[in-house]
């Protein structure tokens, strides 16, 4: 069942996605608290395009971020930017998409829309080499996820992302 929709903007057109599970797990530290936003598609796209049909790509993709304050009734409205998806300085990756191969994703937006229950309705907006001609030779792809994300709160560290 599908909980929102991933979207492609490429240089030759868009590739749509049905979002399968979307996710924001968090983990509280003395100092800090991490974010992590996860979403994977389900195995079948809605729309694809002739350069890709083949590859039969299932993009999934996580963004992480610490942040100082946490409060899950105060997140609608919130806004968190992630602007490099690799970090040079600890060498690990903030934020990163799959589709055939692992591609850090930059220029991140991750807006939080509104609350159904237990959802939180989120978008989230990056850039990343396009996703069949990773040379450069071909303009970024733009991601658009637009899905109901489940928060859930993790008692252990959460994994690097990537």
């Amino acid at each position: 069942m599908s909980t929102g929709t991933l979207t492609l903007h490429r240089f030759n057109g868009d590739e749509v996605f049905n979002v399968s599970d979307a996710t924001i797990s968090y983990f509280v530290a003395e100092s800090h608290i991490i974010l992590q936003f996860d979403v994977k598609t389900e195995d079948v796209p809605v729309q694809t395009l002739p350069d890709t049909e083949e590859l039969n790509g299932r993009p999934n993709g996580a963004w992480q971020l610490t942040v100082s304050a946490f409060d899950p009734d105060d997140l609608v409205g919130k806004t968190f930017l992630v602007p490099q998806g690799y970090d040079e300085d600890t060498e690990e990756y903030l934020a990163i998409f799959y589709y055939v191969e692992h591609e850090a994703v930059d220029n991140s937006e991750i807006v939080i829309t509104g609350r159904d229950k237990d959802k939180y309705q989120a978008t989230i907006i990056s850039t990343v080499p396009d996703v069949n001609y990773y040379d450069g030779s071909k303009p970024a792809t733009k991601i658009v996820i637009q899905a109901g994300f489940t928060l859930s709160r993790s008692e252990e560290p959460l994994d690097p992302v990537g």
